[in-house]
């Protein structure tokens, strides 16, 4: 500014007074001009700070609050799963207790019927539209080992030829193995449940599929739709294929049935839980049966024995017509 003045001294010591006022003039506008610009520059950065301000209190109210919403909604989702579980368990619970009362001539007829009235009522409670599951297929692990007799040992009764597909096996209850797949030729639409248990004893839903029935000759569902839950168990064992050690019906390039341990059941490429086999050597794995990926087991909270596929003591499939 003072080299802008000794400037314009000298240049003004060469003009006329009138010359010299209109210069002053000139200055003094300019320089009013200058003090406005910055008053307006002043004021504008204390516009944008305050603005900022209020902007960073309100991300901040965000950023606080965004927690306390996601643990609001992560506790009501976990609600409600507790009592999907423990609904389902009740279901599971009163089905044993109603097959037992069917199967023990020394009980009454009423009691049977409580226990089926108990199971429809919590139908109606979990679903609101089906009111009796049965089992089609629960495969059981087999504690005794490879030396285990008859429908004990878990991997040998799993081991179905292709005509013997629709062939029921074994007795129908959770404690037991047992195969039932006259269920799947049912005329019009059906839901099947699947459902683990694991080590500890916990159970939970896999996935919610339904189907329009079975296709007698590749065992493919017919219409299969993915409803809720795993969509890889879905994908794996509802909506792909179904092989034997003598027919080939999965999607793998060679048999999962001869891969696992001659497993019959649905495969894709090949299987997220097996009915009878390991996919951790040696598969047969003492003949212990039924084994589930261990990843999908921890995603749903579940026990694990440490390996890639982890024993489980149970893997039933329910279907509610």
């Amino acid at each position: 500014m003072r080299f802008i003045l000794v400037l314009l001294l000298a240049f003004m010591s060469t003009l006329s007074l009138a010359q010299n006022k209109r210069v002053i003039d000139y200055y003094q506008q300019a320089m009013s001009d200058y003090q406005q610009a910055i008053s307006d520059l002043k004021a504008a950065r204390a516009t944008i700070k305050a603005e900022n301000e209020a902007v960073a209190k309100e991300a901040a109210k965000i950023d606080a609050l965004i927690p306390q919403y996601e643990a609001a909604l992560k506790t009501t989702i976990q609600a409600l799963v507790d009592e999907y579980q423990a609904r389902f368990q009740q279901i599971e619970e009163a089905y044993v207790k109603g097959l037992a009362t069917s199967e023990l001539a020394d009980l009454s007829v009423k009691l049977a019927q409580a226990a089926e009235l108990e199971i429809n009522a919590l139908s109606e409670k979990l679903k609101g539209s089906f009111s009796k599951a049965q089992v089609v297929f629960n495969s059981v692990a087999n504690k005794q080992g490879a030396n285990a007799k008859g429908d004990a040992n878990t991997l040998a009764f799993w081991q179905i030829p292709y005509q013997d597909r629709f062939k029921v096996k074994g007795i129908p209850t959770l404690d037991s193995n047992y195969y039932n797949p006259t269920l799947y030729q049912s005329k019009g639409p059906a839901t099947y449940v699947d459902v683990v248990e694991d080590l500890e004893g916990k159970v939970a839903m896999l996935m919610t599929a339904s189907a329009d029935g079975i296709d007698p000759k590749t065992m493919k569902m017919i219409n299969p739709k993915f409803i809720e839950g795993q969509k890889n168990v879905y994908d794996a064992h509802f909506a792909s294929g179904w092989s034997s050690h003598d027919y080939d019906g999965d999607t793998y390039g060679s048999n999962c049935a001869t891969t696992f341990g001659k497993v019959t059941q649905h495969y894709s490429s090949c299987w997220t839980y097996n009915l009878g086999a390991d996919a951790d050597s040696p598969y047969d794995d003492k003949h212990w049966g039924p084994h589930f990926h261990s990843p999908t087991a921890q995603s749903l909270n579940l026990k694990t024995d440490g390996s890639s596929y982890t024993r489980v003591r149970r893997i039933t499939r329910y279907v509610i017509f």
